[in-house]
């Protein structure tokens, strides 16, 4: 379940591999989307039943979230941006499904979708039906940047039946912040890809297809991401204007958002303006990493890092910052990329400078890009969940005295 299938947002592309990855094993696979809108309904297997469930405001929607939240909740949907489209509207849908569906087991990724699963697990409990809901970012930082009212969205998932991090970082953050018990939410690395991408074809960027890389061409270095503050993209210019400074090279920066202008002029106060490309989006980033040298990221937070994934897939090596929480993880302390301070820019340049002079062996990091597929996540997925069907929630009081107990 995903609140839809727009392209650019790990939650519905994690859905819709997940589904595409179940049904090819042999499971009946329902995908369900708030909205069935998005470039990624393209992806959707033919095996994958989709079902829309349109959740609109009516009479009756209201009823359900006045029973299921009380009027706090339905009251949030009045400063909702777009109130007509708020995810809540869709819990008849819901209920409607599992009633006539009963499914075994219940997915919901993004974090909207994961507090909508814990109602419906709170509202229609069933022991044929497991509630799992996934957090692909760090609760409490999701809570901190948006408006009132989140907390307790968050709260809702302490009645699901499970609940997983796609990473370490972020199932610890989830158990602090819910006050459940070390180790009752699961950390799982969420899919990137299908099966490992091999480029289509070559780089589509004037810098990354000249021919010659390595000693017989200028080194290109790639970044890709929002282009926003937590990304941290200044400290990135910083330290490769002090690369720059001391041997020839180049940087590309894939992604759109609103600090591109930001960027692009100091790209140019550092002097490095000529060296420094920000194309934009590009929907095939492995194609174009593939004729890179090396990829760098600054980040100051992450719940997972995907892109980091993609730059192994290409094979490249990886220097970045050691943010919470995915990207140690991903690189396995340190043995897949380097790892640095957040926002240590000389510490990134002299990084970018070692690994340059010795890249990691290209077949170590596309076998680590293998642990990041779908089928890997859908086999470690039903492992961890599937024998729990009927389960009870996830709440605190229980796990703490089933802790308690186990000592």
């Amino acid at each position: 379940m995903a609140e839809n299938a727009r392209s650019g947002s790990g939650a519905p592309q994690s859905a819709v591999l997940a589904a595409n990855a179940c049904a090819a094993v042999g499971h009946r696979t329902d995908l369900l989307l708030h909205r069935a809108s998005g470039s990624l309904l393209a992806e959707v297997s033919p095996r994958v039943h989709l079902v829309p469930l349109d959740g609109r405001p009516s009479l009756s929607a209201v009823g359900a979230l006045v029973r299921v939240a009380g009027a706090g909740l339905f009251g949030q949907s009045l400063a909702w941006r777009r109130p007509d489209d708020w995810i809540y509207w869709s819990l008849p849908a819901l209920t409607d499904y599992l009633a006539s569906a009963r499914p075994h087991l219940l997915v919901a990724f993004g974090m909207k979708v994961g507090s909508l699963n814990g109602m419906l697990a709170k509202s229609r409990p069933s022991p044929s039906t497991l509630h799992v809901s996934a957090m692909s970012i760090q609760a409490s930082a999701w809570i901190a940047q948006r408006r009132r009212g989140k907390r307790a969205l968050v709260e809702w998932y302490r009645h699901c039946n499970g609940i997983f991090g796609c990473s370490e970082g972020v199932s610890r953050d989830a158990e602090r912040l819910l006050g459940l018990a070390p180790g009752s939410v699961s950390s799982l690395f969420e899919p990137v890809f299908d099966a490992l991408p091999e480029p289509s074809a070559p780089p589509r960027h004037p810098w990354l297809a000249e021919r010659g890389r390595g000693a017989h061409r200028i080194p290109v270095i790639v970044s890709a991401g929002r282009l926003i503050a937590r990304k941290d993209y200044p400290t990135l210019l910083r330290a490769f204007a002090e690369l720059r400074a001391r041997r020839p090279a180049r940087l590309v920066i894939f992604g759109n958002g609103p600090l591109a202008g930001e960027l692009a002029a100091q790209a140019r106060e550092l002097g490095v303006g000529d060296d420094v490309d920000l194309p934009g989006e590009y929907a095939d980033l492995v194609r174009e990493f593939a004729g890179a040298d090396l990829f760098a990221f600054a980040s100051r937070a992450e719940g997972l890092g995907k892109v980091i994934v993609e730059a192994l897939a290409a094979g490249l090596s990886v220097a970045c910052t050691d943010c919470p929480s995915g990207p140690r993880e991903i690189l396995g302390e340190g043995r897949y990329g380097a790892l640095v301070p957040v926002g240590d820019a000389d510490a990134l340049a002299e990084t970018m400078a070692a690994e340059l002079d010795a890249p990691r062996p290209r077949a170590a990091q596309v076998a680590r890009a293998r642990d990041f597929s779908a089928p890997v996540f859908v086999e470690q997925l039903l492992g961890r969940f599937a024998s729990r069907v009927g389960s009870r929630p996830l709440d605190a009081a229980a796990h703490r005295a089933e802790d308690r107990a186990s000592r």
